[in-house]
């Protein structure tokens, strides 16, 4: 599984979040990119995203609305967790106690995560705390931040950071090993027609092993099916001495393609994906 781990950082609290969600990831067995939005271009060879920014004025910074809309036809239907950096965290905060609680409670999401929302699916959206120093809170901001029981320094909780990790490399892994795969193989025999003889092509269907790659396909997705259909033979399908083989085995050239039997299992595929989904769901 490869993981794309996107971030939008003012002053570097940010950067070193979602570069410890990496490591964290990554500790756990899997691939993983660490990059800025600004950087990101394309995300299809990703099975997982983690898109983050810090907060200004109550929104991510402009860098990653940006990219969530540039980026917005490509994270249909993918699984996305999103993450936003500002004085409250969900368990640690740079304001007083009291102050945070209220704010957990009352705070909206910024804009440019509802719109990933609505583009992709969206499996959780969490708040951590940063780093304050003086200077981020420059003029009357810096009275304003004090009559909130503000309090410079570092409150990133990396413990929540990397248990927050945990809880994404778990879920997608659960995910991966639900994916329904149905396999099918094109060959001289198929299930229901044959470019060789009858006889032959009975026999082959008892002692025809799998192809290697649909052995390794079924170590690593739940495997549904593996079908096996007979393709087009041309003369020059088997030149020379394999002519001679070919006819040896009752072989003919021609279109054996089913396409009774090939709609029948596409037929058998939705019918069952539609069945698992009404029972997930």
């Amino acid at each position: 599984m490869t993981v794309l781990v996107a971030y939008a950082t003012a002053k570097g609290s940010t950067r070193g979040i979602a570069e410890r969600l990496g490591s964290c990831i990554e500790g756990l067995g899997q691939s993983v990119d660490v990059r800025p939005v600004a950087a990101v271009s394309d995300v299809h060879s990703y099975d997982v995203i983690v898109f983050g920014s810090a907060i200004h004025n109550g929104q991510w910074l402009a860098e990653a609305s940006d990219a969530v809309g540039r980026l917005r036809s490509q994270f249909e239907g993918r699984r996305v967790w999103a993450f936003s950096v500002s004085s409250v965290g969900v368990t640690s905060t740079t304001l007083s106690k009291r102050l945070a609680r209220f704010l957990r409670r009352v705070t909206p999401e910024p804009g440019a995560v509802r719109i990933l929302r609505d583009a992709a699916d969206v499996r959780d959206h969490r708040f951590f705390a940063g780093v304050i120093a003086p200077g981020d809170w420059p003029g009357f901001g810096r009275v304003v931040f004090t009559l909130m029981g503000g309090h410079y320094g570092d409150a990133r909780d990396w413990a929540d950071v990397c248990a927050w990790a945990g809880a994404i490399a778990a879920e997608s892994t659960r995910d991966t090993e639900r994916r329904r795969v149905w396999a099918f193989s094109v060959s001289s025999v198929g299930v229901t027609s044959t470019t060789l003889s009858k006889r032959l092509a009975r026999f082959l269907r008892r002692v025809t092993p799998e192809p290697g790659a649909v052995r390794i396909l079924r170590d690593a997705a739940d495997v549904r099916d593996h079908r096996f259909f007979a393709g087009v033979i041309a003369p020059g399908d088997w030149p020379g001495f394999g002519r001679v083989v070919f006819t040896l085995m009752g072989g003919h050239y021609g279109d054996a393609r089913d396409w009774a039997d090939v709609c029948a299992w596409a037929g058998a595929i939705a019918a069952e994906s539609t069945r698992d989904t009404e029972r997930w769901t």
